[in-house]
């Protein structure tokens, strides 16, 4: 059944939360997952999970995969929606980015996310941008990009991903307004 529109409009001002991984080879050879501390965005614990090696059980085998999650799904009142914009980003000292996008939004879940997944190179200017939208529910509750950069491009020393070992990743959100969903 469709939503109710509800726009209150941006009630929270956008929330940065930038991870510095300073051993990322580590890093890779240690764990499969590496969770962020919790983060508030509008009232909202989140935190992104980082696969080194690509999270296997969605076929991002030899990329790095990125994620959000909503932490307290408990917390959201029954049949309402979130509405918020999402940017990740890897930095690198070389100017350079990849874009693809794909939108959808489904009316009937809690959470809607709409994400930018940006790499900037230094060098040559040219933009990696992800887009997609997103949406966050009890049952699913963590969303992102499986094959966010191939690892052949995130250790190749002239993207300047990773510099001394250092891989720095930020995610951007920003609560839009809620939305009231009929039952």
């Amino acid at each position: 059944m469709a939503a109710e529109s509800i726009l209150i409009g941006r009630n929270a001002p956008p929330s940065h939360y930038m991870i510095k991984i300073e051993s990322f080879s580590l890093l890779q050879t240690s764990v499969n997952v590496f969770s962020s501390e919790e983060f508030d965005v509008g009232g909202y614990k989140w935190k992104m999970s980082i696969y080194p090696t690509g999270n296997y059980s969605r076929n991002g085998e030899d990329h790095i995969s990125v994620y959000l999650e909503l932490v307290q799904t408990s917390s959201l009142p029954a049949g309402w929606e979130v509405n918020v914009i999402t940017k990740f980003f890897i930095f690198n000292s070389c100017r350079t980015n990849i874009s693809v996008t794909k939108t959808s939004f489904p009316s009937d879940t809690n959470v809607v996310v709409k994400f930018i997944l940006r790499i900037k190179e230094q060098k040559n200017g040219k933009d990696i941008e992800f887009k997609d939208n997103h949406l966050f529910a009890p049952n699913a509750n963590v969303r992102g990009c499986d094959r966010f950069l191939s690892l052949s491009k995130l250790e190749y020393p002239n993207h300047g991903f990773l510099v001394n070992d250092a891989l720095i990743i930020e995610a951007n959100v920003t609560l839009l307004g809620f939305q009231l969903a009929n039952s």
